[in-house]
């Protein structure tokens, strides 16, 4: 543990009454997802700092006042830093507790804030994913593995998270009620609860997407539950959600049958969609909307690694570094 700013906590055996209203006016109206990991967040800077429980936490860190919090809080981002956690990881945890003091300020719990910085996120690795002629090469070997129930719960899984670019836990989350059909019954578009929102977005899907789901659907049957469950060899269990796990060993499967050198993820096919949009001249903004990031950053990250600006101006100099003629301007 780092000794620079020492943490000095002082547990009080009677939590004040306006920490629990800062907990309650924290969590309200926020999707039950996003209370599992900030109160998960919470729980892990109370485990650093030796507390009784989580609220006895909350409870020392808004009686600190703002020195003598944003000094522990300093503490605990350094700790994290030195025990290796990722930058995402570090920041996330000092995001639910800033946003935790703002807003007990907002309430009037406390009259000051968390100050204390993110650390500099790392460079993202290789975000392009598989490329497009392997997503092809996925897609027939999906279709070559015949009309048993799981083959066509793959064969829909592939082409919802590709063709709509969605994240594992928005395909997840999907339920039968979310898919939108028309008067034919054919599904023409799935309704998400996206990433850091609360209300559902509509889809569209396209035709080939929508037969795809219609085909496994079929062998799902029509009772509510989950849209995509687990297929005990030729059975699905109903009522039993795939979980993101079950998505990535999937995914991970059609990878190596068809022969793909990388492994390929559920978010890689996310990044190839939005490669294989860019390369298909559509604008970054137009692909943000498809993406549904909240701001240009990340596509434009996709942007450059499609282009690979970097590696273009290296063939450059590399060419006239070893130009043997007369140099040029």
């Amino acid at each position: 543990m780092s000794t620079d700013i020492a943490p000095v906590f002082k547990f009080s055996k009677t939590l004040a009454a306006a920490t629990a209203d800062v907990i309650e006016a924290w969590l309200r109206g926020r999707n039950e997802k996003t209370k599992r990991g900030y109160l998960s967040d919470i729980c892990q800077f109370a485990t650093w700092a030796k507390a009784p429980s989580s609220h006895a936490a909350v409870d020392a860190l808004l009686r600190m006042g703002p020195g003598g919090a944003n000094r522990v809080v300093m503490t605990y981002r350094a700790d994290m830093v030195e025990a290796g956690l990722s930058s995402s990881t570090i920041n996330r945890r000092l995001a639910a507790l800033r946003s935790m003091v703002k807003v007990g300020r907002l309430i009037g719990a406390v009259t000051w804030s968390l100050d204390v910085a993110n650390v500099k996120s790392e460079a993202k690795g290789d975000m392009r994913g598989p490329g497009l002629a392997d997503l092809q090469l996925m897609t027939r070997a999906a279709a070559a593995m015949g009309d048993r129930k799981p083959a066509r719960r793959d064969r829909a899984v592939l082409a919802i998270l590709f063709d709509l670019g969605l994240r594992r836990a928005e395909l997840c989350g999907l339920d039968l009620a979310d898919v939108e059909v028309n008067s034919d019954g054919l599904p023409t578009a799935v309704w998400i609860i996206g990433k850091g929102h609360r209300e559902k977005q509509r889809l569209t899907l396209p035709e080939a997407t929508g037969r795809a789901l219609a085909e496994w659907i079929q062998a799902r049957g029509t009772e509510p539950g989950p849209l995509f469950q687990r297929c005990d060899g030729h059975q699905v269990v109903a009522d039993v959600r795939l979980s993101g796990e079950s998505i990535r060993q999937l995914v991970g499967r059609l990878g190596i049958a068809a022969g793909v050198s990388r492994t390929v993820r559920p978010h890689g096919l996310r990044h190839a969609a939005a490669t294989t949009a860019l390369d298909s001249g559509r604008d970054v903004r137009d692909v943000r909307k498809f993406t549904r990031h909240a701001t240009l950053d990340m596509v434009l990250r996709y942007d450059d690694q499609r282009l690979d600006t970097a590696g273009e101006i290296a063939a450059l100099l590399s060419r006239r570094r070893q130009d043997r003629g007369k140099p040029r301007p």
